[in-house]
Formats: C-alpha cells, structure tokens, sequence
C-alpha cells in the first residue's frame, strides 16, 4: 500500500476505516521505508569499500610486498567486523525494526508471488501466434 493509497482510505473514512487499521497500514508503510533505507545504506557502504578496497590494493605506486600486507589487514578487520555483536540492552530496539522490516518483505513477496501466478495464468490464456508456414507446390 502506498501512502497515497492510504490518505485516500483515510479520507473516505468509513466503518472500515478505524484506528487499530491506520496504525497497521502505517506499520506497514514504516516498515517499508526502513527496508528502502537499509537497502539503500547498505548499497552505498558496499560502494564505498569496494572503492576503497580497490584503491588500496591495486595502487601500483606501492610495493607488491605492501599490497599483501594491506590486503592480510584488510582480511583481520573483516574478520572483527564479522565478530561484531549487539549490546544485549538495545536488543529490543533492533527487534523492532527488523520486524516492521521482516513484515514488509513477507507483504512484497507474496504480492511478487501473486502477480506472478496472474501473469502466468494470463500468458495461458491467450493463444499463441502462430507462424504460417509457406507451402511449396511441386
């Protein structure tokens, strides 16, 4: 649902249109703007470190013998970066957002899924052009 889709239901009003289901549509859109940001957060650091990557490992103003010792930091950081872990006391916090997250997702998939099948089950409707072939005489 997209936030036009929801100021008109807002709009309309109704006996349809209460409290409990605004705060679930806008559960829903929040939940779709964190998926949108960390998409885009976490594109924009892969980009940035790759850069950086490529720029520290593939100067060839350095020494070879420079370059594998960047390249061996480079392994150590990642591995502590990979051991990272949450404070235990904001836990709640991140499970928070990775839920209004996680129901987004699960919302996109099944409306991919569903398209899909519609999709499909047009594509089996409708007849396939077929090609006339010439017929030769003898």
């Amino acid at each position: 649902m997209t936030m036009e889709e929801m100021a008109k239901l807002e709009e309309k009003g109704g006996a349809d249109w209460t409290d409990e289901k605004k705060a679930e549509y806008e559960r829903k859109v929040t939940g779709k703007i964190l998926a949108a940001a960390w998409r885009g957060s976490k594109f924009e650091i892969q980009s940035v470190l790759r850069d950086v990557c490529d720029r520290v490992l593939g100067d060839k103003s350095v020494k070879l013998e420079k370059r594998v010792e960047r390249a061996h930091a480079l392994v150590l950081a990642g591995n502590i970066y990979q051991k990272a872990a949450r404070d235990p006391d904001e836990e709640g916090d991140y499970l928070a957002f990775e839920q209004l997250m996680a129901e987004a997702a699960t919302k996109k998939n099944k409306d991919d899924k569903k398209k899909k099948k519609e999709k499909e089950s047009k594509a089996s409707k409708s007849p396939e052009p077929t090609e006339e072939k010439p017929t030769t005489t003898v």
